[in-house]
């Protein structure tokens, strides 16, 4: 998929505004998330939990879903290309954490999925230990443009339980500030670790 530019993008003055630019702009919205091509939704935000990263250079990966019928069809490797595109010409870095969930029943739609995500029904987080966690974790651990990053001890100690460092990656463009680059070094733990 080819990211085209908005003709407000040079308007934008951080790297978090540009890539909230190309997203809004390349990604019709379903119940605030982007739609991806019919077959899965994405969504980005700056509630990044590290207060130390540079301010306005970095985004938030919220959330990755593929629906039913696509599963396994590369849906998820698209997303996560367009993901890196839009870093690399926004030069805003990526956050994610690895935390799984189901919808029951399995939406196959982007409407079932908003119906659904909206209203919070039938929505359940795995388990660390589940398959499901394990083969995301795998899959941001196996692209080499992410790494794992430590940000356990700036999260909520509610949370600091079960975000470790091998759940959290992190992407920074090549394009991104030599001071967004020195914060992710401090932090990031190279090579990603791929679980067992």
């Amino acid at each position: 998929m080819i990211i085209t530019k908005p003709g407000w993008y040079d308007r934008e003055t951080t790297p978090y505004g540009k890539i909230r630019a190309l997203k809004k702009y390349n990604f019709k919205p379903v119940c605030q998330l982007a739609n991806y091509q019919n077959k899965g939704l994405f969504d980005l935000c700056y509630g990044v939990p590290s207060d130390d990263a540079p301010r306005n250079q970095t985004a938030l990966v919220r959330c990755i879903f593929t629906l039913a019928p696509y599963r396994n069809t590369g849906v998820q490797t698209g997303i996560l290309n367009v993901l890196e595109t839009m870093s690399w010409i926004s030069g805003c870095a990526l956050i994610a954490v690895v935390h799984t969930f189901r919808l029951k029943p399995e939406p196959e739609t982007p409407d079932q999925f908003c119906d659904l995500w909206a209203r919070e029904l039938g929505f359940d987080y795995h388990w660390r230990d589940r398959p499901e966690h394990k083969h995301q974790q795998n899959r941001f651990a196996r692209r080499e443009k992410w790494s794992n990053i430590d940000i356990q001890e700036i999260i909520s100690p509610f949370n600091r339980s079960w975000i470790t460092p091998e759940m959290s990656f992190v992407h920074v463009p090549e394009s991104g500030s030599d001071e967004l680059k020195q914060w992710a070094k401090g932090r990031a733990l190279i090579p990603a670790s791929i679980p067992a």
